[in-house]
C-alpha cells in the first residue's frame, strides 16, 4: 500500500538539518558555544530562529491532566527567557495532531469505525484531528474507568465497549491511548 504523504507529514518526517561546523550546535550565541557538542533534548531549534527550547515534563497518571511541565522559550542570543508556556497543552496537541495525520497518511480512505482504548484527553485530541481529515462512521469506546468512558461519549458521540477486545473486534482503526504498561490486547486483528 502506498500511503498518501501530505505537505505536513513531510515536514515532520525531513531530516534535521546538520550545522555548519561538523559536531557543533546549530545557531549562534549560547547554543554555538558548547564545544563542538550537540545539544540533546533541547527540542525546537530552527534553523533561521533566534531561539530554542527547553521541555521539562513529569508524568501523573491519576492526576487530570497526567502530564505536567513547562517549555521555556530561550533568546538564542543571550539566553535570556522569552515566554513559558504550559508543555501540557503543547505537548498534547502536538501529539494529538501527529497521531491523527499520521493514521489518516496510513489508513485506507473510507468511512470507518474508530475504537478508541484510554478515554482521555490524548484520545480527545486524536479524535478530533481525525474528524477534520476524514470520514469516521461510529466510535466505539473502551476505558478501565467507566466515567471517563462515559464522559468521553458525552463529548463525542459512540458506544461503549466491556473490553479492548471487543473494541479491536470492532474497529478498523484503533486509538490506543493509555498508560498501561502492559498489553491491552492479545488476540486477533480486526475483520473489520
Amino acid at each position: 500500500m502506498t500511503a498518501r504523504r501530505s505537505p505536513a507529514i513531510a515536514l515532520l518526517l525531513r531530516p534535521w538539518p546538520e550545522p555548519e561546523t561538523p559536531g557543533a550546535a546549530p545557531g549562534p550565541g549560547l547554543l554555538g558555544s558548547l564545544r563542538g557538542r550537540r545539544p540533546g533534548g533541547i527540542p525546537g531549534l530552527l534553523p533561521g530562529i533566534d531561539a530554542y527550547t527547553v521541555k521539562v515534563n513529569a508524568k501523573f497518571p491519576a492526576a487530570s491532566p497526567a502530564l505536567r511541565g513547562i517549555i521555556c522559550l530561550h533568546s538564542g542570543h543571550h539566553g535570556e527567557v522569552l515566554a513559558l508556556l504550559d508543555s501540557a497543552t503543547i505537548t498534547a496537541g502536538r501529539t494529538g495532531r501527529a497521531v491523527a495525520l499520521g493514521t489518516d497518511a496510513l489508513a485506507p480512505r473510507r468511512s470507518a469505525v474508530v475504537g478508541v482504548i484510554g478515554a482521555g484527553a490524548q484520545a480527545d485530541l486524536v479524535v478530533t484531528g481525525l474528524r477534520r481529515l476524514r470520514p469516521v462512521s461510529d466510535l466505539i469506546i473502551h476505558d478501565v474507568s467507566p466515567e471517563r468512558a462515559y464522559a468521553f461519549r458525552a463529548r463525542h458521540g459512540g458506544r461503549l465497549a466491556g473490553s479492548a477486545a471487543e473494541v479491536a473486534a470492532h474497529a478498523a482503526i484503533v486509538v490506543l491511548a493509555t498508560w498501561s504498561r502492559t498489553p491491552c490486547h492479545h488476540g486477533q486483528s480486526s475483520s473489520v
